[in-house]
């Protein structure tokens, strides 16, 4: 995560604070000890003693706190490989989810660096920012495509 208030809004500040909080949080400890916990809450006396009508509304209250705070969602998928004799009939993968907020996912296949966003927004501001910045990043061959035909259908290059 990355508080903007508190954490600075520059290029550098955001990447220092994401390596930093990944350093510190995506350790096979850490991550151990959140499945756990979340593990025996379904586990737990307790929780089986409550009827189920009652534990889906308290999620929902709990879910509805918890997503009061997150702005956007990432997913790096990595560098996807095929097996060579379907590989050339492949040009790129998409992986986009159904959300709520925005959702940015990146995946990899052959020279082809591919970033999806999925939004309930109509607003493309983020996205244009973005590809811009990479732009100004010194990136070229920049392709940028969207399904959205009622306000806007393009498909150029930068």
């Amino acid at each position: 995560s990355h508080d903007f208030k508190t954490q600075g809004n520059s290029m550098e500040d955001i990447m220092k604070n994401t390596k930093e909080s990944f350093k510190k949080q995506l350790t096979r400890e850490n991550i151990g000890a959140k499945m756990n916990s979340l593990a025996a809450w379904e586990h737990s006396v307790i929780a089986k003693l409550i009827p189920l009508m009652f534990k889906i509304y308290i999620l929902k209250i709990i879910n509805w706190f918890a997503d009061k705070g997150v702005t956007a969602t990432f997913s790096n998928l990595g560098r996807i490989s095929m097996p060579m004799e379907t590989s050339g009939f492949i040009k790129l993968f998409d992986a986009f989810v159904s959300t709520k907020r925005m959702h940015i996912c990146i995946t990899t296949f052959g020279n082809i660096l591919n970033v999806s966003f999925s939004s309930g927004f109509v607003a493309s501001d983020v996205q244009k920012h973005f590809f811009r910045s990479l732009e100004s990043f010194g990136a070229d061959n920049i392709e940028i495509v969207s399904n959205v035909t009622e306000i806007m259908l393009f498909r150029r290059k930068i």
